[in-house]
């Protein structure tokens, strides 16, 4: 199914469409970056930065520009008349303060540091040693543990590529919209977002297109971008179906639970679970539940939308409300199958313990990879840059839960023994040997 680019209605699903050729990225990293440093020698982008507001007048002090002590005048110099004791001494410096001690007196201010604050919604000043590449990532809901991990991998490939990597973090739609005014005032000539307020972000966005800098979404589209990587979330709700048919062969009524800022990415699983039940035929959606980021509310809302009998399965597209739809389920006292999105700690310790059948996931270590490669390629070639990258799906149950364990925190589907220990595995050889020696014999 194709990874359409608008935002569908979750209660209504839109039609199937065919999945399009998928096109890989071509690194280009050197090419991108040289082409950066070549646009803008100093490392600054070329664009002009988002407007900022007026700082604050400086304070009413005798300065010299350039540090230079004034021309000596031809005027000989006239004493500093003393003031009558009963007199209050006045609240600007003296003119006739001596060149050398006005020099000295200037070039000691410059020595201090400015203390006074800097607004908050300001740019901070940056003097990156090379081109800009700015991430743009959610502080918290559906994706924060797996945002966290990919700026881990991602962050020290794009500075071994020469790049200067700004980091922003959105609590909401407006900090995300702000933050990408502020990457552009700082100079990125490529922004990589992983967006989850849509709705916020257009104008932000279309500034990006105008001053010609390159955006890159990550995990779901964006106004404008250039390039997507992405899982293909149809193929996620295609795992989804056939769990379930795996966990309760005789047929279920499934409550979809979602994450109500991210409409194209609940769209996408629905209609793709919607499509493989129907060759179960005894599989169907029975409802769905709409979250807000951050909801404090998961499991009393999880607990009503349980009071529903029918209900057999549960699919939660929010790995950080998982933990919470897992509680509601225990606590409905039901055999009710649950299955999620994710593989950060929380979710593989609930697969391995068996309070969720199976997850759902991409690796935010190809994610890093990937998006390496594509903001290059942008960079370099914005024209002839991949429109999307495809990401790997694939599912953590059970018997698989130890063998997705990271020493980081969070699932790798790339090479998910790597987490072994050496030992371990060593162990494992002499035993197969032995075993193999056996049947010999």
């Amino acid at each position: 199914m194709a990874l359409s680019l608008c935002s569908c209605s979750l209660l209504q699903p839109g039609e199937v469409e065919p999945t399009p050729e998928i096109v890989g990225f071509q690194t280009g990293a050197a090419t991108a970056v040289q082409q950066a440093s070549q646009d803008d020698p100093g490392g600054q982008a070329t664009q002009e930065p988002a407007p900022t507001p007026a700082a604050d007048p400086p304070s009413e002090q005798l300065s010299v520009e350039d540090g230079q002590s004034p021309a000596p005048t031809d005027e000989p110099e006239q004493p500093t008349p003393t003031p009558e004791p009963d007199t209050e001494p006045s609240a600007q410096p003296s003119t006739g303060v001596e060149p050398a001690q006005q020099s000295a007196t200037a070039e000691t201010a410059a020595q201090e540091p400015d203390t006074r604050e800097t607004p908050a919604d300001s740019v901070p000043p940056v003097s990156p040693e090379g081109p800009v590449a700015a991430l743009i990532l959610p502080n918290g809901g559906a994706f924060a543990d797996f945002a966290g991990t990919f700026v881990s991998a991602a962050k020290p490939v794009l500075e071994g590529q020469g790049f200067t990597v700004l980091e922003y973090y959105s609590d909401d739609g407006n900090s995300e919209a702000n933050n990408i005014y502020s990457a552009i005032g700082s100079g990125a000539v490529c922004i990589a977002i992983m967006p989850s307020y849509t709705d916020n972000t257009g104008d932000a966005l279309n500034e990006c297109h105008l001053q010609g800098i390159p955006v890159v979404s990550l995990m779901s589209p964006s106004a404008g971008n250039i390039a997507l990587v992405s899982p293909d979330y149809s193929e996620m709700g295609g795992l989804f179906a056939d769990a379930v048919h795996t966990a309760l062969p005789d047929g279920s009524s499934t409550l979809l639970v979602a994450n109500g800022s991210l409409p194209f990415i609940n769209q996408m699983i629905r209609d793709g679970f919607t499509q493989k039940a129907e060759g179960y035929e005894n599989i169907s959606l029975r409802s769905s539940l709409l979250l807000n980021t951050g909801s404090n509310d998961v499991y009393d809302k999880a607990t009503v939308a349980l009071g529903d009998e029918n209900i057999s399965s549960v699919i939660v597209i929010d790995e950080s409300a998982s933990a919470e739809v897992a509680r509601a389920v225990e606590d409905s006292g039901r055999e009710i199958v649950l299955l999620t999105t994710g593989g950060n700690s929380t979710v593989s310790g609930m697969v391995g313990d068996g309070q969720v059948y199976a997850s759902v996931f991409a690796s935010p270590y190809q994610l890093a990879e990937m998006a390496c490669s594509a903001i290059a390629a942008a960079i370099a070639d914005p024209a002839g840059a991949a429109s999307y990258a495809k990401l790997k799906s694939e599912m953590i149950a059970a018997e698989t839960a130890d063998s997705y364990t990271s020493n980081t925190g969070y699932a790798d589907i790339l090479s998910p023994l790597d987490a072994v220990p050496s030992d371990a595995g060593a162990e494992a050889s002499a035993d197969a040997e032995t075993t193999g020696q056996e049947e010999d014999e």
